[in-house]
């Protein structure tokens, strides 16, 4: 996975979601505030009530201490967004349920294959309409939605599309993304940079909602409405995160088609000849990347100053 890297790209690329997550956070910690003043008899008075006997340094103090709650919950949530994500991936501790669930995925997804496999052996130009879209839908489902391999499935819709996007350039071309992408990002050109990282962004935003929302049933305690509140912010931000994470995928796979030769070129590595032999080249820049090691040398290219 590349929740690592996105980990650390994240801390240059958060000042322009600092504003969101403090407006987030304050709108949990006034959601909580409302649910406890609807439980008190009187309302907002009793909050008025006592406000109005605390001494101005008192006040004061309330004041920053709400102010640190917000800030402190924020940077809490930001940090807890990998985790999470993981989770709404499909990375469960509960390896029996996971196991199970991603069964019935996998079972559902033969399903598909054999009916895409079945339009697509018909030919296209024989289909009517109603086929032709079935056969779009089934199309992106297996190619785009999911990973090529039944052992790489997991048990989410949003494990699945991350998964698949992150391992097409190794299915593709032989590169393995967790150690080639880190490499391909600096030379990626900067508008490419902004749009990924954007996507990207979007995903993790996505989460933190999602984690928001999770976090606002809390308040159930002292008002009923806030667990259906906190139950669609969290269908919400999900169908946002599929939403968002299409949309990575989708860039993260034209980076490779794009400028993964840049990659080659960098590193003085031999281009491939042709279509055929690609696979195998990446597979051993790959190992040497991560390895350092190939069990026969490999002649570097003329240096980019030559």
């Amino acid at each position: 996975m590349l929740t690592q890297f996105w980990e650390e790209v994240g801390g240059g690329l958060g000042e322009q979601w600092v504003s969101r997550l403090l407006r987030s956070s304050l709108v949990f910690w006034s959601g909580g505030l409302l649910a406890w003043v609807s439980r008190q008899p009187n309302g907002w008075q009793v909050l008025l009530d006592s406000w109005a006997t605390l001494t101005p340094e008192a006040q004061i103090a309330v004041l920053v201490g709400a102010l640190l709650a917000v800030i402190t919950s924020s940077a809490v949530m930001e940090w807890a967004q990998f985790p999470l994500l993981q989770l709404m991936e499909g990375y469960w501790p509960i390896h029996r349920l996971r196991l199970t669930i991603t069964r019935k995925v996998t079972a559902r997804l033969r399903k598909k294959q054999c009916c895409w496999q079945e339009l697509n052996h018909r030919g296209l130009d024989t289909l009517n309409p109603r086929e032709c879209l079935e056969y779009a839908a089934l199309d992106r489902e297996v190619i785009l939605l999911h990973p090529a391999a039944d052992s790489a499935l997991l048990p989410t819709a949003l494990g699945n599309r991350l998964r698949a996007a992150e391992e097409y350039p190794e299915v593709r071309y032989g590169l393995n993304a967790v150690v080639t992408w880190p490499r391909l990002w600096p030379l990626l050109p900067e508008a490419f940079q902004v749009a990924v990282g954007e996507a990207r962004g979007q995903v993790n935003a996505a989460v933190r909602i999602f984690g928001w929302g999770l976090l606002f049933c809390i308040w159930g305690v002292w008002a009923w409405w806030t667990i259906p509140v906190g139950g669609g912010l969290m269908l919400a931000a999900w169908l946002r995160a599929l939403s968002a994470s299409e949309v990575y995928g989708n860039l993260l796979r034209a980076a490779f088609d794009l400028h993964r030769f840049a990659l080659y070129e960098q590193l003085r590595w031999p281009l491939p000849e042709d279509t055929a032999e690609e696979r195998a080249w990446g597979e051993r820049l790959t190992v040497y990347l991560y390895r350092g090691l190939l069990k026969e040398s490999v002649p570097f290219t003329q240096s980019l100053s030559s």
